[in-house]
């Protein structure tokens, strides 16, 4: 049932704030996940596409405002938290937001420049508006406001600068998992390949793939494991959750079949993590996954096209 603000008690233990009680909480993933698979495979293209624009309108921004679970739970910060975060530090704090801030906004900025006429392509501009599109790909400058202006975004929005101390073992993980892409190429004898991953042209490749993931982890890890998480409740079932949502990851990836392989235990992975508030950082989750993909696209042989089309 809808109603007020309730508290529900988790699979890992931690007590929310939901409107929907844990059972509405269940068929409600059951009920997204179905209608992706039928936009997926059960419809054509066209109808398709427009179900599963509803569906993906409604996980990533229709859902917020039904569960009224709070930014947090979906792994990014109140708006501008950022700002109040910096006062509650002492100097050195102070000394290492700002370093991240520069290193961020470097990144971001040095990302968008080799890659501004792609952004611009990808956006339709060349398509729709050929004209104004010769005007903007001669403009540098250009780029590099609209590339502070996502690092502005990423800062303000999208980052959970009050648990950055969580950061390094989710990177940890991270690491893990770009060794086990390393290996499988080894493995598969696309160790030739390893020399491309020195090319700087990686940079703008990770940061874009990354942002790509935190939208995916968005809809994975804040949806549906923010659902699941509050329909099994507390003790065993936290892997239960994880299990469930790393099913639901793979299940979106046929019939890219190396995809499938690998997104099931990863999904599994930050699907145990998620469910405790102080792993949910969707910015570095989404580097992880930004780099994996990176590795498993240069690395191993395969299509990464996933549905019938």
């Amino acid at each position: 049932m809808v109603g007020i603000t309730r508290v529900v008690v988790t699979a890992a233990g931690e007590e929310e704030r939901d409107r929907l009680s844990p059972r509405a909480n269940l068929v409600s993933a059951g009920v997204i996940l179905a209608l992706l698979l039928l936009g997926m495979w059960g419809l054509p293209r066209e109808p398709g596409d427009v179900l599963l624009a509803a569906v993906a309108l409604y996980a990533t921004i229709g859902a917020r405002l039904v569960h009224r679970a709070g930014s947090e739970a979906w792994g990014l910060p109140r708006p501008f938290m950022l700002l109040a975060y910096y006062r509650s530090l002492g100097r050195r704090g102070r000394a290492w937001v700002l370093g991240g801030l520069v290193g961020l906004g470097l990144w971001t900025v040095l990302a968008v420049l080799p890659a501004w006429l792609t952004v611009l392509q990808r956006a339709g501009v060349r398509r729709y508006w050929p004209i104004q599109y010769t005007r903007l790909a001669d403009e540098p400058l250009l780029a590099v406001l609209f590339g502070l202006g996502v690092f502005a975004v990423l800062a303000l929005f999208v980052i959970r600068w009050d648990r950055w101390r969580s950061a390094p073992r989710l990177l940890l993980w991270g690491a893990v998992l770009w060794a086990g892409v390393i290996v499988i190429a080894l493995v598969t004898g696309r160790a030739d390949r390893l020399s491309t991953l020195a090319d700087v042209t990686r940079i703008p490749e990770v940061f874009f793939y990354s942002l790509w993931a935190v939208l995916q982890q968005y809809f994975f890890l804040g949806f549906f494991n923010g659902r699941l998480r509050r329909a099994f409740g507390p003790g065993r079932r936290r892997l239960v959750a994880a299990l469930a949502t790393g099913a639901v990851f793979a299940a979106l990836h046929p019939p890219a079949w190396w995809l499938v392989v690998a997104t099931f235990p990863v999904g599994v992975l930050y699907g145990w993590l998620f469910q405790e508030d102080r792993y949910r950082n969707l910015f570095v989750i989404g580097v992880t996954h930004g780099v994996a993909g990176t590795l498993y696209a240069a690395l191993i042989p395969g299509s990464m096209a996933i549905g019938p089309w």
